[in-house]
């Protein structure tokens, strides 16, 4: 079944897809998985596991700076918050890795909340504001049980042209020299600042809702990413039938063993 249907009056219905099956056809390239993050925590993290894969597969231990990786998704509620800091665990976790992820979703920020961080400590809007004397440093939150760093946002705080100001490059270009990888939490990318941060990274990772996301939006999306910087696509909570989870098990296992 693809994504697209047609309708009782020939027209052809946008669908909303479930599996990476319901994919199939889509404008994605080639070499760069769909890797189905489904509703099973221990089956998910294992399938975003491949995605570190790819992530490593560009770092190299003499390195310069750190590699960036800006996680975006076609709508709001997709799950690229959670993909993120899911992403910057696992990554700090396989390699000993200094990892920093920097929330960028001005509109719904989320992390203070799913990390349990004070709510009190300065946040990237404070670190960017104009006149602003705060050291990157004084805004970055340890979280040790993870492995990683953040620089979060308050909820109380909604200045999105701070991502598209000079301060944020200077910030990035900052972190950049004190990390292995900086994973930027972007907003969704019908945004302008959402699209302007994937241009600011080395990498992008698309993040979808299985039964959510249209498949034009997902389309849409990866057409606008040059196919050597797209890690690929998580499709989160998506379906599968036993025997596909047994396919995309035996294909985790093996290329993870490599």
């Amino acid at each position: 079944m693809s994504g697209k249907q047609s309708g009782k009056d020939g027209t052809v219905e946008d669908r909303t897809p479930r599996t990476p099956h319901q994919l199939r056809g889509a404008s994605f390239q080639a070499g760069r998985p769909v890797v189905p993050f489904l509703p099973h925590a221990s089956t998910g993290v294992n399938q975003l596991k491949l995605l570190t894969l790819q992530v490593e597969d560009k770092l190299r231990v003499d390195a310069p700076e750190a590699y960036v990786v800006t996680v975006t998704g076609a709508d709001a509620g997709a799950g690229k918050s959670l993909t993120a800091i899911t992403l910057g665990i696992l990554l700090a976790k396989k390699g000993e890795r200094r990892v920093l992820i920097i929330e960028g979703d001005v509109w719904r920020p989320s992390f203070r909340k799913v990390l349990q961080v004070d709510p009190t400590m300065p946040d990237l809007i404070d670190l960017l504001s104009e006149g602003s004397t705060m050291t990157p440093e004084q805004a970055t939150i340890s979280v040790w049980a993870a492995g990683i760093d953040v620089i979060s946002i308050r909820d109380d705080h909604e200045q999105p042209d701070i991502l598209i100001s000079e301060r944020f490059d200077q910030l990035l270009a900052h972190v950049r020299s004190k990390y292995d990888v900086v994973i930027l939490d972007s907003p969704p990318a019908y945004l302008s600042e959402g699209r302007m941060l994937v241009k600011k990274a080395d990498s992008a990772l698309v993040v979808a809702r299985a039964g959510r996301t249209k498949r034009s939006q997902i389309e849409e999306l990866l057409s606008e990413i040059p196919q050597e910087r797209c890690l690929g696509l998580v499709l989160n909570d998506a379906r599968l039938e036993s025997r596909q989870q047994k396919k995309y098990t035996a294909y985790y296992r093996s290329y993870y063993r490599r």
